[in-house]
């Protein structure tokens, strides 16, 4: 997968065709989108305890060594990926912690975070640090500035205003992964037009038209580069919000990293009381 995730089309021709459909079905075209965009996404995976604050003991649910469990879906971008408000908060998304979630005595902690590509079956460690960020609103997203786990490859974003022609692109699986962590992923794509304004972050599309668990989905839209090539740029994060489904601008769906990270910044060293300054 090249930077921007390139995609070569055997001609100009082509491209004009996909641009007047109005959306795709299971075809040649769905795989020509699966195909361009399926190594820019990934599954996480999060297990949490239980942490008794006074007596400093955590505890898991039901014999299990971990009290929830979660999965939600990242998107690769040039320098780092993003991840919503599931993998920052995945106690929240838990009906089993309403129990606990208004008592003191109580405090999630995540104990386990990892990843896997859509095709694959094993998962890899995850390194993503809560606490240096700040808390992202429900339904939003946080951008991680980190190369490492994916060498620094990933989507380009299209952040103009306004119409675009892209396509909404969900990642799927026939049951809730949580109940089948190895059922396989796929990607289902739709045609679909959107005006970007300056003053608006969120866009209300659809609710696509399948019986599908859905982990998540991106917007993105074509730019050609060069003569028979074709970059997707990403340009919107798909969230749901009160049982709707909305398209959230990337320039505005950053919840910016904190420069502060509660440490203690020594300013002058203390003069013992048996020595003297220097003048």
């Amino acid at each position: 997968m090249k930077k921007n995730i390139l995609t070569t089309i055997f001609s100009l021709a082509v491209l004009t065709g996909f641009a007047q459909l109005e959306r795709f079905s299971l075809s040649s075209n769905q795989q020509f989108i699966e195909d361009a965009v399926k190594n820019g996404l990934f599954i996480i995976r999060q297990e949490y305890k239980l942490r008794d604050v006074e007596a400093k003991t955590s505890y898991g649910l039901d014999g299990k060594s971990y009290f929830g469990e979660t999965y939600s879906l990242g998107i690769k971008v040039n320098g780092g990926y993003y991840v919503n408000d599931k993998a920052i908060n995945p106690w929240n998304y838990d009906s089993n912690f309403d129990k606990y979630r208004n008592n003191p005595k109580y405090t999630p902690i995540i104990s386990t975070c990892e990843y896997k590509s859509l095709e694959d079956s094993l998962y890899c460690s995850l390194s993503l640090d809560r606490d240096s960020f700040k808390d992202a609103p429900g339904n939003s997203f946080v951008r991680i500035e980190n190369d490492k786990p994916f060498e620094g490859k990933g989507f380009s974003a299209n952040t103009t205003f306004g119409k675009k022609e892209g396509w909404l692109v969900w990642a799927v699986t026939s049951m809730p992964v949580a109940k089948n962590p190895n059922s396989p992923v796929s990607l289902i794509s739709y045609r679909k037009e959107l005006v970007f304004e300056s003053e608006k972050e969120n866009y209300e599309i659809e609710n696509p038209p399948f019986d599908k668990e859905i982990t998540g989905g991106i917007y993105i839209v074509p730019e050609i580069t060069e003569i028979g090539q074709v970059t997707f740029r990403l340009a919107g994060l798909l969230h749901l919000k009160n049982n709707k489904w909305n398209v959230m601008k990337i320039e505005n769906s950053t919840i910016e990293k904190s420069n502060s990270k509660n440490e203690l910044t020594p300013v002058n060293k203390e003069v013992p009381k048996n020595k003297k300054r220097r003048k």
